[in-house]
Parts: structure tokens; sequence; C-alpha cells
């Protein structure tokens, strides 16, 4: 529950524990209907989910819904989410009809915008269950357990979970149920769509993640999405035995056309072996660059690097095997004027790194910089101060993926 603008937590909740912070305006405010669980552990549950997938992903907020934004989206996930209006409610909906997917955990729709508890779950017909107020949940700890095969080496798990929601009335579509006999993994078809309504928090998968011991879990998801919400397969970072890590993060992001990947490699490199071979997905064919250590890997749509127990990792795929810089610069500067250097990199927008080197060979820190060429053009400037040293400089210009470099002489009078 959002504590902005006040100047004390009105409510928080670790799952496991009791209300704090328990301040009588605010629950006054919500008619002593304080809300069962929390949307930061859930979000933080499901985005980890998506990242060890290799799901990008964007955040929505709820006047986006509204408006009719979900036509580029393929997955809705609702972390948490008891408060919906009615318009949100129905663009919802309209997107699951028409091919969408809504992935919820528990006590979804069970509010209107100003908090007040409805009758009923106002997307029960998508999940094709029927929650009715008060809406009861199930508060200790507890297991779901997942228990039919889909065909692949994961065809079970045990997940300990805080809260479960009570009666839903949904059994031909469960797949699993808990520890106290709740129906949990409800998946249903609406219209064109699919939508799954686990039934529970998903708090502990982020935990679980920290001891390694996620991998169940996350796989049995992957292949259940795979099959029923046609979400991508994508590949993921693996050994040369294509065994995936379980805990490598993964984050993409891209720049018109060039690709990249920054990976950070945690407990997943045994400790036994120093370093391990490790093949990276990167989704689109280019020529890929080890980024950090400035090498050229090849054009291909997987790059092969060594790696080891925290390792950091950034992969580039560019469409065009990146030359060095192309330099215009004058001849001379004299002291006090502008010197002016324009750089050219044709084959994509590039950032690269510039230094100016005195005649004594040293680098001359406070007039480098980094320079962004968008449209692979940029250009670079310094004024030489009154009394720097007259005679031959240098400017490098240095590619910061690939490493090329180009170097000049100017003369400084």
């Amino acid at each position: 529950v959002n504590s902005m603008g006040c100047d004390r937590v009105q409510w928080s909740r670790n799952p496991s524990r009791k209300i704090v912070g328990n301040d009588p305006l605010f629950k006054k405010q919500w008619n002593d209907n304080l809300p069962v669980g929390h949307y930061a552990p859930a979000f933080k549950s499901f985005a980890a989910l998506l990242k060890d997938m290799n799901c990008d992903f964007m955040v929505i907020d709820g006047k986006e819904i509204a408006n009719g934004d979900l036509k580029s989206c393929k997955i809705l996930i609702l972390p948490f989410v008891e408060a919906l209006s009615d318009r949100e409610a129905e663009e919802i909906k309209k997107f699951v009809r028409n091919g969408g997917t809504v992935i919820a955990d528990y006590r979804t729709g069970i509010r209107y915008e100003n908090c007040n508890f409805r009758k009923n779950g106002v997307l029960d017909e998508i999940f094709g269950i029927n929650q009715k107020f008060p809406f009861a949940i199930k508060h200790n700890i507890e297991n779901v357990q997942i228990d039919c095969g889909l065909g692949d080496w994961v065809s079970y798990f045990r997940l300990p979970v805080n809260f479960v929601g009570k009666n839903i009335a949904a059994t031909d579509n469960a797949f699993g149920i808990s520890d106290s006999g709740e129906n949990v993994f409800v998946s249903n078809k609406y219209g064109k769509g699919n939508a799954l309504y686990f039934n529970f928090d998903f708090y502990e998968y982020f935990e679980l993640r920290k001891e390694n011991k996620e991998t169940a879990v996350k796989e049995f998801l992957r292949n259940y999405f795979i099959r029923n919400f046609d979400l991508p397969a994508t590949a993921v970072v693996c050994d040369t035995n294509d065994i995936p890590f379980a805990k490598t993060k993964v984050m993409r992001f891209k720049d018109k056309e060039s690709f990249y990947a920054g990976l950070i490699f945690d407990k997943n490199i045994h400790e036994s072996k120093s370093k391990q071979i490790v093949k990276i997905p990167m989704l689109h064919k280019g020529h890929l660059y080890d980024v950090i250590n400035q090498k050229y890997l090849g054009f291909s749509d997987t790059a092969v690097i060594e790696a080891e127990r925290g390792y950091v990792a950034l992969i580039a795929s560019m469409p065009r095997k990146i030359t060095p810089p192309q330099l215009d610069i004058p001849n001379s500067v004299k002291r006090g004027n502008k010197f002016k250097c324009l750089i050219r990199m044709p084959q994509q927008p590039q950032t690269v790194s510039v230094s100016i080197i005195s005649p004594l060979n040293q680098t001359v820190a406070y007039y480098g910089k980094c320079v962004y060429l968008a449209n692979g053009t940029g250009e670079f400037e310094f004024i030489p101060a009154l009394n720097d040293i007259c005679g031959q400089w240098q400017i490098e210009v240095q590619d910061t993926v690939s490493g090329e470099k180009t170097v000049k002489t100017f003369e400084i009078k």
C-alpha cells in the first residue's frame, strides 16, 4: 500500500507477520477492510521470473489500461491487483477475448478503484472462478503442489506460500492444490485468449532464487506458458551441454539495429571450476562483441565466452562489423582557441571514448570525454589552456564496443 506523502508508514506487512504502523485514520479510510498481501514482493517475484526466462517486459499503469493501450501486449501480469475500475476490467476482458493472456496471483479485482469491496471478483469470468465477498483467505505457511505431467522432465514441484484464497469454486481447470485443499493454478480459455489464476501469493519465488532452489518452479511455468500462452520459447544461457544456468541475471536492450545483453553470473558457476564455457543466445544474428574485453566473437546468434562465479559480461550484436573511427581534424590550433574533431562511424550508432595526449605522452584526463554518435556522426571539441605545452599532441578515438581506434596528430601553437 502506497505511503507516499506521509510522515510515517500507514500500512505495511511482512508476508509472514502482522500489520505494523496501523494508523487509525488510514484504517478509517479503508472502512476496516485492510488489504491482505502486498504489491511490492509480488511484483519483485514476477519480475524475477520473467528475467529468469529471458523475457523482456514493461510496466503499465491503470490509466494506460483504461485507455486501451494493451493492443501491443501479448501477456498482462497482475501482481496483487485487488483494485480495478469497471473501465480497466472491461479493457482487460477485451484484451483476452481478442487473443491476449492475463496472469494473476490472488484476490484479483475484488475491489473498486476506491478500494471498497465488490460482491464478486470483476475478472472472475476470465479466470473461470467465483470469488465472493468477504473473499476469505488462509494465512499460514503452507505449500502449493503441482502434480501433472506436461511431457517434460519437470512435472511436479512444491512452492511455499503465505496466503491462499478460500472456496474460489474452480475444480475442472485447476492444475494444482494447496496443503489445505484449495485449488491453485487455475487455467481457463476465454474468447481467443487464455487466463491463469494462481490463487496464492507468489512472494516466495524471489526467496527461492537466493538459495538456488527455483529451477523446478521456473521450468514448469516456462513450459506451461509456452504451451498455453504462446510465450516465445526464448533460449536461455547454458553451458556446453545445453544445461541452463539457474541464477544468471540477463538484461537485454537495443539501440536501433544494435542489440545488447548484460549478464551477471551468480551461484550457478560451480565452485570446483574456476572458469566455464558459456553459450549466450542473442535472439538476433549479427556481428558479436564481448564489450568488456573488447573482443570480436564472430557472426552468429549465440555468443560463446568463458565465465566464472561473479563474472559480469556485456555482449553486443551489430548488423555490420565495426571499423575504426574516421576523424576530421585541423592540423593545428592556437592555445585558447577551440579545437574541433568530426567523428564518423557509418556502420551504426556508436559511443566512442576520446582521449587527448600531450607531447609528454601523458593523457590529459580533463580534456577527454565519451561521445555518442546517434546517426554514426558526432563532434568532439575542447579549448587548449593558455599554459598548455606547445608542440605535437594526439587525439585518440576508440570505439567502446569493439576497441577499434584511430589516432591522429595535431599541433598546439
